[in-house]
């Protein structure tokens, strides 16, 4: 199981492509 600070960056980098794409 990854880390979960790992986790948040992951989650953090797909919110941030997903509202840059659904601008």
């Amino acid at each position: 199981v990854p880390e979960p600070s790992s986790l948040l960056l992951i989650a953090l980098g797909a919110l941030g492509l997903v509202r840059s794409r659904r601008r």
